[in-house]
């Protein structure tokens, strides 16, 4: 009998989302279904915590300049990057004359993105739930990162990511 497995690909990028479904036999893969959002990625992530920053800095982005608003925005994805392999980061914003330091966790970034991470499901949801899915062994690949986990611990995928 040939062994057969059902892969999700999940790939949140800078700029896109993308998702497939894939069945590998006897170590071939067979592309089953693609799809994916190309106005939805990982800079929705990183604006959605320059947001949090912002308002635990209590800071009005309308004030500050194009210069200072991209540099918040590095510190975001920074933050996020650095989440990849720890459970929580010291953060610091130290603009417009405002300093303000905390702690961002990677509970506190799967509440941050949860939009983001709504709509990526909802587009993974028609894929996912094909019967070649529920009748095969199936996993989801997801980056390597500690709070992707997190993010997507739902019923649907809990207990199958491969990290």
């Amino acid at each position: 009998e040939k062994q057969e497995h059902i892969y999700l690909i999940y790939d949140l990028g800078g700029g896109t989302f993308d998702v497939s479904l894939l069945k590998m036999t006897e170590g071939v893969f067979e592309v089953l279904a693609t799809g994916g959002n190309s106005a939805l990625g990982g800079d929705d992530m990183d604006r959605q915590i320059m947001g949090w920053l912002l308002k635990q800095a209590e800071l009005d982005p309308k004030q500050l300049t194009a210069q200072q608003r991209t540099h918040i925005a590095r510190q975001a994805e920074a933050y996020k990057q650095a989440l990849t392999h720890k459970d929580s980061v010291s953060v610091t914003l130290d603009v417009a004359g405002t300093q303000w330091q905390g702690v961002l966790t990677a509970e506190d970034l799967v509440q941050i993105v949860d939009p983001i991470t709504r709509r990526t499901l909802s587009t993974c949801e028609p894929i996912s739930i094909s019967r070649s899915l529920m009748r095969s062994s199936w996993w989801v690949v997801l980056p390597a990162c500690l709070w992707y986990k997190k993010l997507l611990n739902n019923s649907l995928i809990k207990n199958r990511c491969l990290i």
